[in-house]
């Protein structure tokens, strides 16, 4: 089977957003967002009043320590289950600032968490953090991102230093997102497709683009320009030793093309997935087995021997990237299946359908 994935195209979409300030105090709140890793950090710079945050599902799971321990560090009062959700925090209205210290070993979250309500403070913010192995791109695509609305945030040795500019309202435009191009380009190149991903440029920011240097390795054919990236597959895939700490979401894409390379291949920095909306290595390791291949971790270290691959129900454990991941599979063996398909309205409600457009080259 062949693929030829090609961008959606459409109109560049407009929106305004509109600030507001936060309750008035005494109030109650509670926010529900689910398994939506990020969500649950950005919402806690609380105002004041009782917050509680009630979460059904793999988060109560993940680890929530480094961020209390920041927050503390603030003065920032916050009850949490043994370490992890449900969290209850006592807003004040207003949090200090100072030094803080993020212990970043399990996730970079915190770390973005506190740069992304630190503008509010009522002083000058120094985060420093330690424990980071990888990920340090998103927290630079963070610090971005805040500049252009106004925040004042300066890279500092070990950290950032966050002064108390608060926000202000701007134009910015949104590229696409690499952790969603992942996916066409990694079909393209277990097919020996093409995917154009238009609107990505070769000076982008994102981690995940890292997936396209290492499908390069792999014997893809990667050009990027100032509008667009295209990336064709070549008849068979080279096997890869390579690190994708900075991108360890991607990284499940990138097995998946391990699957069909003509040798064994070594993804490693992959210890933060463990943490993510499943244990993200463990359902790799069961799903390949079944597949036909072999996979085993060793450390932080995913290994994977291709095999004669075949039919199977996968189970994307309840986990977008998971299921989107996995479901590539397809596009070379019959009969591969996806249980609890809906997981991916998380990020890509649309996903199927794209998918089912690269099957047909349409």
């Amino acid at each position: 089977m062949r693929s030829s994935p090609r961008p959606t195209r459409g109109a560049l979409e407009s929106h305004r957003s509109r600030g507001t300030r936060h309750s008035s105090p005494g109030t109650h709140r509670r926010r529900r967002v689910w398994s939506h890793g990020p969500d649950r950090h950005r919402h806690r710079r609380p105002g004041p009043g009782y917050h509680r945050d009630p979460r059904p599902g793999r988060l109560p799971e993940r680890p929530l320590g480094g961020l209390v321990q920041a927050l503390a560090s603030c003065g920032v009062e916050m009850r949490t289950n043994k370490g992890g959700l449900p969290a209850e925090v006592a807003g004040r209205g207003h949090i200090a600032g100072g030094e803080v210290t993020v212990d970043c070993t399990e996730s970079s979250q915190f770390a973005t968490a506190i740069m992304l309500i630190a503008p509010l403070f009522d002083d000058s913010v120094r985060l420093l953090l330690t424990g980071l192995t990888g990920s340090s791109g998103y927290l630079e695509v963070s610090r971005q991102v805040m500049v252009s609305f106004g925040a004042q945030v300066e890279p500092i040795e070990g950290g950032f230093e966050i002064r108390p500019s608060g926000y202000r309202g701007a134009s910015f435009t949104v590229e696409p997102d690499a952790s969603a191009a992942v996916y066409p380009l990694v079909a393209a190149a277990i097919t020996a497709g093409r995917a154009e991903i238009e609107g990505l440029h070769i000076d982008s920011s994102q981690p995940d683009l890292r997936l396209a240097d290492a499908l390069e390795e792999m014997g893809c054919q990667v050009t990027a320009g100032e509008e667009a990236m295209v990336l064709t597959g070549p008849e068979r895939l080279n096997p890869i030793d390579t690190n994708m700490a900075e991108a360890p979401d991607a990284a499940l894409a990138l097995a998946v093309a391990c699957l069909f390379a003509n040798g064994e291949s070594r993804i490693g920095g992959l210890a933060s997935l463990r943490h993510k909306e499943s244990d993200r290595l463990r359902p790799l390791v069961e799903t390949f087995t079944e597949l036909g291949a072999r996979a085993r971790v060793e450390g932080d270290t995913l290994v994977v021997t291709p095999g004669r691959l075949r039919s199977a129900v996968i189970d994307s454990h309840g986990d977008h990237r998971v299921a989107m991941s996995l479901a590539l599979v397809g596009l070379r063996v019959p009969g591969v299946a996806i249980a609890r398909p809906e997981v991916v309205a998380k990020t890509w409600p649309g996903y199927w359908s794209v998918l089912e457009r690269m099957v047909s080259g349409g």
